[in-house]
């Protein structure tokens, strides 16, 4: 690794992997850090059975060397992304509602979905789910958990109050896999949770799930 920065003096460059050395106290006043850095880089090279090594001149910035003997790892096998072509025909078509914030996930769930022979709406939170809902049946709801304004599980439990409507699957949609977060979202009314990024075969099972359960309500608006 190189750099060109404001290069470490000479006297200095032999404490640098100390634990807590700063080879100028106004460093740590001016950008912060705690010293510790290059002495668990040292660490871990001398566990390696490598070295580390340092090169400077004040002014023109400094140089570090890692050595390290390593096995060359065998050929990686390669392995063919899904097919979206062969995956199995739905029996019946669901309208879905998805509810996610990141636009580059929207795009990617609402073309799978459409792939697999659904019809996919797009909100950005949960307010705009709920509004979604009052005014078009839906027989799937995927539902991001952490969502600006109303987060998903508000949004949930806000469809959920409204028993006088018939009531969708709401399938939460989280990066986080924590058994915490996988119980709230079940306990806020959510039937299943999935983990970002998506399972395709796990999303597949639920829509075949969905399917069973409920045939395919009306798409009039309300």
């Amino acid at each position: 690794m190189q750099d060109t920065g404001i290069g470490i003096d000479r006297d200095r460059q032999a404490g640098l992997f100390e634990p807590f050395y700063q080879g100028d106290s106004s460093i740590t006043r001016r950008f912060g850090g705690s010293g510790l850095g290059l002495a668990i880089c040292k660490r871990l090279c001398e566990k390696m059975q490598g070295s580390i090594t340092v090169e400077s001149e004040e002014g023109k910035g400094s140089t570090f060397r890692i050595r390290l003997q390593l096995p060359i790892a065998p050929p990686a096998t390669t392995v063919s992304p899904p097919n979206v072509s062969t995956w199995q025909a739905p029996a019946s078509s669901l309208r879905i509602l998805v509810a996610e914030d990141n636009l580059t996930n929207q795009r990617l769930i609402s073309l799978v979905l459409k792939r697999l022979g659904h019809t996919a709406d797009l909100v950005s939170d949960g307010e705009g789910a709920v509004l979604a809902w009052q005014q078009q049946s839906y027989g799937l709801i995927l539902m991001d958990v952490r969502m600006p304004n109303v987060d998903g599980l508000t949004a949930t439990r806000q469809i959920r109050q409204q028993s006088q409507w018939p009531q969708p699957w709401i399938v939460g949609l989280s990066g986080d896999a924590l058994t915490e977060t996988r119980e709230a979202a079940l306990a806020a009314g959510m039937n299943d949770y999935l983990i970002k990024p998506l399972d395709i075969r796990k999303l597949e099972a639920v829509l075949q799930q969905v399917a069973m359960d409920s045939p395919q309500r009306s798409t009039v608006q309300r």
